[in-house]
């Protein structure tokens, strides 16, 4: 749960919709309160997960925050993309996860939910703001948190959400707190509005967004790994013995993800082997090989080549499994001169 917001995510934990519906204390009593049928337990970090082989309880809620925390800095501040920081993050909680699923010999049964209790919305500093800032300093009635404004909404008095001004209307979303059952009555801006000028490439939450409002959720089983080995076809087959060429090959990739370090070699060829960064799903692209094929005394003319090498899919190694592609050999010399004996 990628989020350090309580009440949300309170909620989410408990199965509620309403704060005040939640009988329980602690996201521990809450889990128990819901899922009677299992012997629970709260991870509030990933250390935790970490620095144990087993756990005697077989439903367990990890609650991991670098995401969000991430989400709330300033790209200037940590020095690179959010997308940067945050696939690492993620690829940390994937490891977590896959190493304990193998200490605890659970990789068989094993069933990971991964969800958020809500999105962020990323507003550029660019982004045109049409609500009078000033104003709505001015005229905010949030005496609970004077000093801590928010960029998407803004606490009011009751009879100014139940009347709204026509400028209201125009720029703002109006909330009264008897009206959707919350402690405060609330503008949250439409759009990408916001109250507080934008100065930093940041993440921002408690707007109406849809990316603020749809919130991922994903449920990840083990499964067989269904691999189809990429097809190739030569573009042109004609090659010449003993010369250092190159020999351009299409490669189809008929999986639905990316083949990733894709390393292909003539297995005929005395030259190293090609490395392909990536070839995309359902894609084709051409590559071209570094190829030198020797004479060989007394050996049949040599009528077909063959691919050989592997390459990674969803992080595993595969090996190639191909078939001989059929090749023209050209003499070492050609004759350029042409004859016409048409009479």
């Amino acid at each position: 749960l990628p989020t350090t917001t309580a009440v949300s995510k309170s909620c989410l934990v408990a199965g509620t919709l309403e704060q005040t519906d939640i009988q329980e204390s602690g996201y521990t009593a809450a889990l128990k309160s819901r899922f009677s049928d299992y012997e629970v337990a709260y991870l509030p970090k990933v250390d935790d997960l970490n620095q144990r082989n087993r756990f005697p309880e077989n439903l367990l809620l990890l609650n991991y925050l670098p995401v969000d925390t991430t989400l709330h800095k300033d790209e200037k501040q940590i020095g690179v993309t959010h997308t940067a920081e945050i696939e690492l993050f993620l690829q940390t909680l994937v490891d977590a996860i896959v190493q304990f699923a193998r200490r605890a010999r659970v990789e068989e049964n094993l069933v990971v939910y991964i969800a958020s209790d809500h999105g962020s919305t990323k507003i550029p500093t660019a982004a045109p703001n049409p609500i009078d800032v000033k104003h709505y300093k001015k005229e905010a009635a949030d005496k609970q948190h004077p000093s801590d404004p928010h960029h998407r909404f803004l606490a009011v008095a009751a009879q100014r959400a139940q009347h709204p001004t026509d400028y209201d209307q125009q720029h703002c979303y109006a909330l009264p707190a008897a009206q959707f059952g919350v402690s405060a009555s609330y503008f949250i801006p439409r759009g990408y509005g916001r109250f507080l000028q934008t100065n930093e490439s940041l993440y921002v939450h408690g707007g109406l967004t849809p990316e603020e409002t749809i919130i991922p959720f994903g449920r990840f089983v083990r499964t067989e790994l269904q691999v189809l080995q990429p097809a190739f076809y030569l573009e042109d087959p004609r090659l010449r013995l003993s010369v250092k060429t190159s020999l351009t090959v299409r490669v189809r990739n008929p999986n639905p993800d990316d083949l990733v370090n894709l390393e292909l070699r003539v297995s005929e060829s005395d030259l190293a082997a090609t490395i392909v960064e990536r070839v995309p799903a359902g894609a084709q692209q051409s590559v071209s090989l570094p190829l030198r094929v020797k004479t060989r005394p007394g050996a049949a003319p040599l009528q077909s080549i063959t691919l050989e090498g592997s390459f990674e899919y969803q992080g595993n190694m595969v090996s190639l499994t191909t078939e001989p592609l059929a090749v023209t050999v050209k003499p070492l010399t050609e004759d350029k001169t042409t004859f016409d004996f048409d009479f």
